[in-house]
């Protein structure tokens, strides 16, 4: 493998992989992080919502409780003065639609509605709960004119003495101004859903016609048996796929539910995931650009020294590395290769020498030999 391979395969190791790896775990935490915060500023709107509603409801239970002390025996009132009494509540008190005071044998006292005989009303829930000394609230109905209206019925107590029930129609209009108000993001909205998974009230307007026909809420089951803190996700009605999370009405066993499009609810983490990525990206390549800068010089000095090799090889033994490495554990490879070419030409000189000297004495011999009989003969005679 060659040194410039080698050192990219290092670059990757060394420089890239790290940096995505960062990258993935960064995004994937950023992402959680995202959808955690989605999660939890809607249960958040989901939570103030059902307090408001549950505010509401209590605020009527001791408006309710209040209204009760005229029956006290110290008032010593006739009925038709109660029933005057309980028309002007009605009239001050906007919220309320209907008000009648019933006694502990379930026989009307008095009653705030304009026509109609009193009567005995033991056999509504309202009553029976309330002369037991439980305060009753009921389930969300339609009125005549389509307005949702909640029964509550209180026991009417004086000094720890139980006199008799207080029951009232209430206008629960604040359900649909408090839905009404609740925005998430674009397309967001948010819905009431009774014990039984009836619609209560919705925000959306696309929905509310389902409010009205009393239709149960197909996916109540689903939310309920959702883990609250990651809530449910399904398709609506829209074919949209949606994110809710619900939270209870306090006493009433109604639930809020809050639900946004995951396109919508996601679309936050997206956005950061992609920059999470642009980002991973410019340092991946930040990493490359200065890992090819920084190993360019050192991949050269040893592409230098591979040429000097070779040209040794050859026996070009005049050879020299002129461009020494600034790098210190390369630098002093480089010296010793210039140092041992310089003395193999030292010896290649030597040898050359020694080898001329041969061949000169060789030659001496050679004559010295061929001369001998000549010489013999010329001293003989």
């Amino acid at each position: 493998m060659r040194v410039r391979y080698f050192g990219l395969l290092l670059l990757i190791a060394v420089g890239i992989v790290p940096v995505v790896s960062a990258g993935l775990w960064i995004v994937n935490r950023a992402q959680d992080t995202a959808l955690a915060e989605v999660r939890t500023g809607n249960r958040r709107v989901a939570k103030e919502a059902a307090a408001h509603i549950s505010t509401f409801v209590q605020s009527q239970v001791q408006l309710l409780r209040a209204l009760g002390a005229p029956v006290a025996k110290s008032v010593k009132l006739s009925p038709e003065q109660l029933a005057r009494i309980l028309k002007n509540y009605r009239i001050l008190f906007s919220k309320l639609r209907s008000l009648d005071l019933v006694g502990l044998d379930c026989k009307e006292i008095a009653s705030s509605r304009i026509e109609g005989a009193l009567g005995e009303r033991c056999k509504e829930p309202a009553v029976a709960t309330a002369v037991k000394g439980k305060t009753y609230l009921g389930e969300i109905r339609l009125s005549d004119d389509f307005a949702p209206v909640m029964t509550i019925a209180v026991p009417v107590e004086v000094a720890g003495e139980p006199l008799g029930v207080i029951v009232a129609d209430i206008d629960m209009v604040v359900i649909r101004e408090t839905l009404n108000t609740i925005r998430v993001g674009q397309t967001g909205y948010a819905r009431l859903v009774s014990r039984d998974g009836t619609l209560i009230g919705h925000g959306d307007p696309e929905e509310r016609r389902h409010v009205f026909l009393r239709e149960k809420d197909a996916h109540a089951d689903t939310i309920r048996n959702a883990n609250p803190d990651l809530g449910a996700r399904y398709q609506d009605s829209q074919s949209r796929d949606v994110i809710a999370l619900s939270a209870a009405v306090p006493d009433v066993g109604w639930s809020v539910v809050v639900e946004q499009p995951i396109a919508e609810a996601f679309a936050g983490a997206k956005l950061m995931r992609r920059d999470l990525w642009f980002a991973v990206g410019l340092a991946a390549i930040f990493a490359v650009i200065v890992g090819l800068f920084i190993g360019r010089g050192p991949v050269q000095n040893l592409e230098a020294m591979r040429v000097h090799a070779n040209e040794v090889a050859k026996g070009n033994l005049e050879a020299r590395i002129k461009d020494l490495p600034k790098l210190v554990e390369m630098k002093q490879p480089a010296i010793a290769m210039n140092e041992m070419a310089s003395e193999l030409h030292r010896l290649q000189e030597e040898m050359k020498s020694k080898e001329r000297l041969n061949t000169f004495a060789r030659v001496a011999a050679g004559l010295a030999h061929d001369l001998q009989t000549p010489i013999e003969s010329i001293r003989g005679a």
